[in-house]
């Protein structure tokens, strides 16, 4: 998993390089170049076919980059940040929370920025992403879902709704989880997936 984490940085930083050398103005300009942001806020996770739980809130960050294709609004990028993921539930009469912290690759993200103005644009935005939790809550650690603990590893799809106003975003995500949770005797239980919904401000650089 060091090693995966290792590439996916390694790959951000050669892409990053790589921009600056093709071009040093910045995307709202008159060409249509790189664009590379920081997105910081809120996610509120949950977990799918488990009853009785409640949603947790937790952070996300990340930072990554928007190359247009061609000279049209359709862009392609990725991103490396933290998030959390996990949720609410509760345990002798006390309310617990299980949350997971990670490092999220998202290897590919389609987008397309419709121009309302100059100034103004929306963003729609479809993606994939990898997760490894490098930490976990204490009442996570002690949870047990039917005897197996929380997987550390998760992958799944994405997809965003957000605005620009010049260099300024705000982002609305939501995350699916396409990895088990928890390794369930699948005859008793369905498989618990994550579920989250990210709130994001972001900044253009």
């Amino acid at each position: 998993m060091k090693k995966f984490l290792f590439l996916a940085i390694a790959v951000l930083m050669a892409t990053a390089a790589n921009a600056q050398l093709m071009t040093s103005r910045t995307f709202f300009g008159k060409e249509r170049n790189t664009v590379w942001f920081l997105r910081a806020g809120m996610s509120i996770n949950n977990v799918t076919n488990v009853e009785e739980t409640t949603s947790a809130v937790g952070y996300d960050v990340n930072i990554g980059f928007q190359k247009p294709i061609a000279s049209s609004a359709v862009y392609w990028g990725m991103d490396l940040g933290s998030s959390t993921r996990g949720f609410g539930y509760e345990a002798n009469g006390e309310d617990k929370t299980a949350m997971m912290y990670n490092v999220r690759f998202t290897p590919l993200t389609f987008g397309y920025k419709y121009s309302v103005t100059d100034n103004f644009k929306i963003d729609g935005h479809l993606g994939a992403y990898l997760s490894y939790d490098f930490a976990q809550s204490e009442d996570a650690e002690d949870l047990t879902i039917s005897g197996s603990s929380l997987e550390e590893f998760d992958a799944g799809m994405q997809v965003g709704l957000g605005v620009w106003f010049k260099r300024f975003n705000i982002d609305f995500t939501y995350q699916r989880g396409f990895c088990a949770m928890a390794d369930l005797d699948s005859d008793k239980f369905d498989t618990p997936y994550s579920s989250n919904f990210l709130i994001r401000l972001g900044i253009a650089f």
